[in-house]
């Protein structure tokens, strides 16, 4: 049975902090434009409801970060990579804490400029954080259990011309490997002219050497 259990529950929180500190601004930004920002307006009593529940997301997601970060396999480079995303979302989170503060005091009044140039700040350092998130599982692959492995026939979309993977010729169970270095060719030659070609060709080509004994 597939094991369904993630290494850690960041990139999960992380979704909601994102959809409702985005869906706030986005309401008390509409709020000040048609110059309806009192306490008593339907679209800023929305608004702050969702900064409150999107509060309480952002201070789990930052706890889950800090868990994660600690629970990944890592290298320097990668840590490196880690502690700005880190550090990032820690600012992220002092933002948000000084906008809710701010929005506390003023909860009994008109929604001010400062506290919505406060939560500004606070998406702009969080839209930050989350591509600096995206960064560390597509380029470093933190957090990633395992990665595909690409074969010549491994999926049935589409590409438009020119682009996709590589066609070379997978290895079938009608062809052994030592066949297959016969087809391809024999030998360091086979190797070195698939590495002018292909990288990837010449790592089958290698692969099929080694399986036929052709050491050389």
């Amino acid at each position: 049975m597939e094991n369904l259990i993630i290494p850690n529950i960041h990139p999960v929180i992380v979704h909601f902090s994102i959809a409702l500190m985005t869906t706030a601004t986005a309401l008390f930004l509409v709020a000040f434009v048609r110059g309806k920002t009192g306490k008593d307006e339907k679209l800023v009593y929305a608004a702050r409801l969702m900064f409150w529940i999107g509060a309480v997301a952002v201070v789990l997601t930052i706890l889950a970060g800090l868990q994660a970060s600690g629970s990944v396999d890592h290298d320097t480079a990668s840590h490196a990579a880690m502690m700005k995303h880190r550090n990032l979302g820690l600012m992220t989170g002092f933002a948000f804490l000084v906008t809710g503060i701010m929005m506390w005091r003023e909860r009994a009044a008109d929604l001010g400029k400062i506290t919505f140039g406060l939560l500004l700040v606070g998406i702009v350092t969080l839209t930050m954080t989350a591509y600096r998130g995206g960064h560390l599982v597509y380029v470093y692959g933190l957090g990633v259990q395992s990665l595909p492995q690409v074969t010549g026939e491994g999926h049935d979309h589409e590409h438009a011309e020119g682009e996709g993977h590589d066609d070379a010729p997978a290895t079938t169970p009608e062809t052994s490997a030592p066949e297959a270095a016969e087809e391809e060719g024999h030998g360091h030659d086979t190797v070195g002219a698939a590495a002018n070609d292909d990288p990837a060709k010449a790592a089958d080509a290698l692969n099929a050497a080694l399986h036929s004994g052709d050491v050389e």
